[in-house]
């Protein structure tokens, strides 16, 4: 995937390299893997990561006022190539004529003019050999540098029609690393450019039901063994602020851990309308937030829900499977107005 092998996580004391999960086209932090099996420190869908910070990157990439300073520098690299390459050849051509002629003076019968013909010999096949062993000089064409051009040109409107690999070697070239701080609704992303640039992007992530950064690590399940029998509701909350009332009561439910009998009061909820099924219809097969819904009909989410699947509604499929864009905060200006200011 694009970046690989340039993000990290800082949420730790030392940097941590990102693992990009091809299959899945996902990124994860492993850190605390090796402190056994548990939930990732951060794993994210790369259409929320990637997208932002390509963005970004281009709009501080733009390389046509540089396009024809390339072009031209590549041409007197090209032709001193041509230069090299036939120097290289003569040269070769007057060794192997040069051994060719000391072989022919072999046999004479004289011991030591044979000793030095020899040493001759092997002098010029080393330097021959030498030369063979230096890589062949690139060849470029006029067709080669004109390609070279348009994509200086162009980088911006066509980086996604490059394949990824070439993608990531160019960003290699120019980028550092980019270094990831995040929590788990935000991400603040930067990008450290080899010149000594830098960007900085806050992307607010989707919420999402199915974020593996949610699972139950091995010392929250000990916690949680330890505290749900008898603790309060409160208590219980305090130690885990990133979990909901719900979600820890159902995992102490999978791990069968008994918890004290209290009566709690049920509270009867308002009956709903005609009216507010006739609303609830128009608006869940056309919009795609339920919480909007909610807020529009003044209940929770989970009675929308739940009413809507009693009345057997659905959202349209394009509605259903649409994938939640990141909001992004560019940094950067202000990031210039802070160093452009006077001491």
């Amino acid at each position: 995937m694009e970046r690989a092998g340039l993000l990290y996580c800082y949420n730790h004391e030392e940097p941590w390299k990102l693992s990009a999960l091809n299959r899945e086209r996902r990124w994860a932090c492993r850190y605390h893997h090796r402190l056994g099996p548990g939930a990732p420190c951060l794993q994210i869908a790369d259409h929320i990561l990637t997208p932002p910070l390509t963005r970004e990157s281009l709009a501080c990439l733009d390389l046509t006022p540089h396009a024809k300073a390339v072009l031209e520098k590549l041409k007197s690299e090209v032709s001193q190539h041509s230069l090299e390459e036939t120097q290289r050849r003569r040269r070769e051509a007057e060794l192997k004529a040069h051994i060719a002629n000391l072989e022919r003076y072999l046999g004479s019968g004289d011991p030591e003019r044979e000793e030095t013909y020899w040493r001759l010999i092997r002098e010029a096949k080393a330097q021959l050999d030498l030369m063979r062993q230096k890589p062949p000089t690139p060849r470029a064409t006029p067709l080669d540098l004109e390609r070279v051009a348009h994509f200086l040109e162009n980088i911006g409107c066509e980086w996604d029609r490059y394949p990824s690999r070439l993608r990531n070697r160019l960003l290699k070239l120019l980028v550092d690393r980019v270094e990831l701080r995040h929590d788990t609704s935000r991400i603040e992303a930067t990008i450290v450019w080899k010149v000594g640039f830098r960007q900085v992007l806050r992307i607010k992530r989707p919420p999402t039901n199915y974020s593996r950064e949610k699972l139950w690590r091995q010392d929250e399940d000990s916690l949680l063994r330890m505290l749900w029998p008898s603790s309060s509701p409160e208590a219980i909350m305090a130690a885990f602020p990133r979990r909901t009332w719900t979600a820890v009561n159902l995992r102490a439910s999978r791990l069968k851990i008994n918890r004290e009998w209290v009566r709690v009061g049920f509270q009867k909820g308002r009956r709903w309308t005609n009216e507010e099924k006739v609303k609830l219809k128009e608006l869940y097969c056309r919009e795609a937030n339920v919480d909007d819904i909610a807020r529009e009909l003044q209940r929770s989410r989970a009675t929308i829900t739940s009413m809507a699947h009693i009345m057997g509604l659905s959202s349209p499929k394009e509605l259903r499977y649409r994938k939640r864009e990141p909001v992004c905060e560019s940094l950067n200006i202000k990031l210039f107005q802070e160093s452009s200011s006077p001491n």
